[in-house]
């Protein structure tokens, strides 16, 4: 949840077992800005993983953020 509506620009997945293995989240029906998005994710192997994301914040400037989970 952003504390402001933002403009998702970018989204990846990236198992952290494996080096460079990007798992990019379709963003196509996400275009307007929003506090919360709901995305489909993509099927995925248990195991843990990062998230990073990229937004473009209400006054034009890009913020950028990383999580991790674990799917088991």
């Amino acid at each position: 949840k952003f504390r402001s509506k933002v403009k998702l620009i970018k989204i990846y997945l990236n198992k952290i077992s494996t080096n460079n293995n990007k798992i990019k989240i379709n963003l196509k029906n996400h275009s307007k800005r929003a506090k919360n998005f709901k995305l489909p994710m993509p099927d995925i192997s248990s195991g843990k993983y990062n998230i990073f994301w990229r937004a473009l914040s209400p006054d034009g400037h890009i913020i950028k953020g990383k999580s991790k989970f674990e799917v088991k």
